[in-house]
Parts: structure tokens; sequence; C-alpha cells
């Protein structure tokens, strides 16, 4: 398997979904998805973790593919949000503000997850930074919420 498949694997074995086939799901289907995706990230990356460290003992590579897996998650969120649906997400603040506090939601687990993992000395080297850059990339989604939401509003 190619490395590009295998994030695109992961990527999607993170944010829980087996292919996303209708494009035409409504609003409130969609931010199920999103939920639903925010409840299980956390388990399945520390499940991925585990079953990688234990099947490769390579860190680094594994830190690779989760920030490239996790760019991929930011650039799908984007595409649904603000490229498939701009007019049903600007039609609806409070979809924006809860998709913002899911966002900040899935960075608090990862978070977590990597304060358990960094504690329990199954983290070394620069492994915490690499971390903290996927934090920052989401965050950058999260960002971009809060200001799509105040735009709308000042209008």
């Amino acid at each position: 398997m190619e490395y590009r498949d295998k994030v695109v694997e992961l990527s999607g074995f993170i944010q829980g979904y087996d292919g996303y086939a209708d494009s035409k799901k409504s609003n409130d289907v969609l931010m199920r998805w999103i939920v639903d995706s925010v409840n299980r990230i956390t388990g399945r990356l520390s499940r991925f973790i585990s079953s990688y460290i234990s099947r490769t003992g390579d860190l680094g590579l594994l830190f690779e593919l989760i920030r490239d897996a996790s760019n991929r998650i930011i650039q799908d969120i984007n595409d649904r949000y603000l490229n498939e649906y701009p007019s049903k997400v600007a039609g609806e603040e409070c979809t924006l503000i809860e998709l913002d506090y899911k966002i900040v939601s899935i960075m608090r687990k990862i978070e977590a997850l990597s304060d358990e993992i960094m504690f329990s000395g199954g983290l070394i080297g620069d492994a915490r930074f690499k971390l903290d850059m996927i934090l920052e990339g989401l965050k950058r989604v999260g960002d971009l919420m809060l200001q799509r939401s105040q735009l709308i509003k000042s209008k």
C-alpha cells in the first residue's frame, strides 16, 4: 500500500466513516456525522497508535501518518462545510458555533490522548512537538469557523 493510500485510510478511519458517497446530505445529518466523528476520534486514534507501534515500532512514520491524516481531515471538513454547503452553513449561525465547539472538543481529546501516551512513557524525543503541530492544524479549522460565524453576525 502506498503512503498516500495509508493517509486516506487513516483519515477515514479516524473520522469514522466508510465512504461519504451521498453529497446531498442535509445539514442535520452532516452535523451528526461531525458529532459521531468527535465521539469516536480518541478511541480510534488510540487503537491505531497502539497497534501501529506494536507492529512496526516506527514512531517517525507514525507521526507523519497522523499529521498527514489530520491535514486531510481538516481539508475534508473545509470542503464539506465551506464548499459543498456554503448557503446552508451561512444561514445557520448555531451550526457554526456548534461545529466550532466540536473542533475544540477534538483538540482537547487529542491533547488528553497525547498526555496519556507521554506520561506512560510511550513517546520520546520530539513526539510532543509533532502532536502539537497536529493540534495547531485543527485549531486553524476552529479559527476559520469562528471567523465565519462572526462575519455572518456582522451582516
